[in-house]
């Protein structure tokens, strides 16, 4: 298991938004289980308007321009947006879609966590990593989800 980095103070909001991704993965896949796909649906829907959309925005508006130079991997993460995108606003869903959506929340987390912000942190200096800061002073807000199916 790779050890823990030390994420620089820039970044931490986006690695804890990226902790509510993965609760809200581990939701999915819990629920896939328990509930009828109507109820995941909703809250699909609900999560991606209310978070997902809102942390893409972030990174995509702020983070990316300023690591376009610097790291390929940037354009990797817009990969896995895009994607992610288009699975969250498919119209039809059913139970192998969740599990797509679960596993390629799962893999766009660990590849931005453990591969793009690992080198942004060594290839941006602090003036671009503050610029950002500016940005983003605030971790997201996970709203409360009133019909918990996954329970």
């Amino acid at each position: 298991m790779p050890k823990p980095l030390k994420r620089h103070p820039a970044l931490q909001n986006l690695s804890r938004e990226h902790h509510d991704i993965l609760v809200f993965a581990l939701r999915l896949k819990k629920g896939l289980k328990k509930a009828e796909i109507d109820n995941i649906r909703s809250y699909i829907d609900w999560f991606w308007k209310h978070y997902l959309y809102v942390h893409f925005q972030q990174e995509e508006l702020y983070l990316f321009p300023i690591t376009s130079e610097a790291t390929n991997l940037t354009k990797k993460a817009q990969e896995y947006h895009e994607k992610l995108e288009q699975l969250f606003k498919t119209n039809q869903i059913e139970k192998l879609h969740v599990i797509k959506i679960y596993k390629m929340l799962v893999v766009y987390v660990r590849f931005e966590e453990r591969k793009l912000f690992p080198e942004i942190q060594t290839k941006l200096s602090e003036y671009e990593l503050e610029i950002y800061t500016k940005n983003h002073q605030a971790q997201l807000n996970c709203p409360y989800w009133d019909k918990p199916f996954w329970k």
